[in-house]
């Protein structure tokens, strides 16, 4: 098992990085005249099972658990706050990055 520091500060660098991906490609969109992508993420740093459900000809990656409807919730709550694309941590997910904080 991760430590929680660990999880919380690899998922924010995942969300950066698709946020970088995301806001390049929308200058490209804006340089095309298309209309621009927004998505949204959240991050809550909590214990979750995730693994394979189903046949082996139809096994589909999942999560379950408790911590699951909580940060569809959280990412909800972020287009109520920035009302564009962003990322919206928990205060599980703050406070388990440590001295990570600040590269955030």
């Amino acid at each position: 098992m991760t430590s929680p520091k660990l999880s919380a500060y690899a998922a924010c660098q995942a969300a950066m990085e698709m946020y970088a991906t995301l806001c390049a490609l929308n200058q490209h969109c804006s340089a095309s005249n298309e209309p621009p992508l927004f998505s949204g993420i959240g991050i809550i740093t909590r214990v979750i099972t995730a693994g394979g459900l189903g046949a082996s000809d139809r096994l589909h990656y999942t999560i379950i658990g408790d911590t699951v409807n909580p940060t569809q919730r959280l990412e909800s709550l972020r287009w109520q706050v920035l009302e564009t694309s962003g990322v919206i941590v928990s205060d599980s997910t703050y406070l388990a990055l440590g001295g990570y904080r600040e590269q955030f």
